[in-house]
């Protein structure tokens, strides 16, 4: 089923899907933030990625049996797994823990225009004009959010190149899972990829040590734990499940327009828990960006 030709409740439920990733995934960064004092980039990146695939593998055989582990594609989910999922979470993570506050979430409110970029270069998606307008205004109001923080000061600190590149993995991750994964369920492409993912950063942790000289740190007390396995359930676990069943109905540029709600969610989360209120810039933005996510389906339901 195409996009542009979606029932109502594919595209409630497509929605759906997509709000309570983009809730969660809000919710991550900040929990990031904080196990990163206390965590080596690699080692935490590891075990919450593994956590959440410990977690699908039993989802999996309870919803679909042990008929969904067999006549797999290992070679296409090695590629997508095992090397764009471990991107995007390898050097996002280590991307936070060395970027300024403000020039990371600069990056991150690339990601609509990276994404309409890969479909058109490399996929050779047809975009609507509309659709393309949107991915640039979604940039726009994240930039205005980032810009708007308060007492914030731009820096870049080295880090912000690879959140840059592990924008461009998530972007040929969801390519990957929507166009040669297809054959799959959504819950065996996200359960495999991720699992696929997890042998692979296990094989990074020692390297890190012996090759790179990066200590490894890690606090498993109860409280820091529980933490990391929110960080798991959020980062690798059913939010990347809701995000593909999204991707799938709505296309990979429309999903990226929406993905820049996250940093607004964030600073609601903000607002709710500890009482810090937008600014009126970042008020702008967050606007800025929700137009956007319409414009772009809108855009859509005009081409059925």
């Amino acid at each position: 089923m195409s996009s542009s030709s979606l029932s109502s409740s594919d595209r409630i439920l497509a929605n759906a899907g997509m709000a309570a990733s983009i809730i969660l995934w809000g919710s991550m960064f900040p929990a990031l933030q904080i196990l990163l004092r206390e965590w080596d980039p690699i080692t935490l990146t590891a075990t919450r990625i593994s956590l959440g695939g410990i977690v699908m593998l039993a989802f999996l055989a309870w919803r679909e049996g042990l008929g969904a582990f067999r006549g797999l594609p290992w070679g296409t989910l090695w590629i997508v797994g095992g090397i764009c999922m471990t991107g995007y979470t390898s050097f996002m993570t280590i991307g936070i823990s060395l970027s300024g506050a403000i020039s990371g979430a600069l990056i991150s409110a690339l990601s609509p225009v990276l994404a309409s970029l890969v479909a058109s270069l490399v996929y050779g998606e047809k975009l609507a004009r509309a659709t393309r307008w949107a991915a640039g205004a979604a940039s726009i109001g994240g930039i205005l959010v980032a810009l708007g923080a308060p007492g914030g000061k731009l820096e870049f600190l080295g880090g912000e190149a690879m959140m840059l590149v592990s924008i461009m993995m998530w972007t040929f991750y969801q390519f990957g899972c929507q166009k040669h994964l297809a054959q799959l369920t959504r819950t065996q492409t996200t359960t495999f990829t991720i699992v696929t993912a997890s042998c692979v950063l296990w094989t990074i942790v020692p390297l890190s040590y012996f090759l790179a000289g990066h200590g490894l740190r890690a606090n498993v007390e109860p409280a820091a734990l529980a933490l990391v396995f929110y960080a798991a359930m959020v980062s690798s676990g059913f939010t990347i499940l809701f995000w593909n069943y999204a991707v799938t109905k709505l296309g990979v540029a429309v999903a990226a327009v929406c993905y820049s709600l996250i940093p607004v969610v964030s600073l609601a989360l903000t607002a709710i828990i500890i009482g810090s209120f937008p600014t009126t810039l970042q008020l702008l933005g967050g606007a800025v960006i929700v137009a956007s996510c319409i414009a772009a389906q809108i855009a859509q339901l005009r081409r059925r």
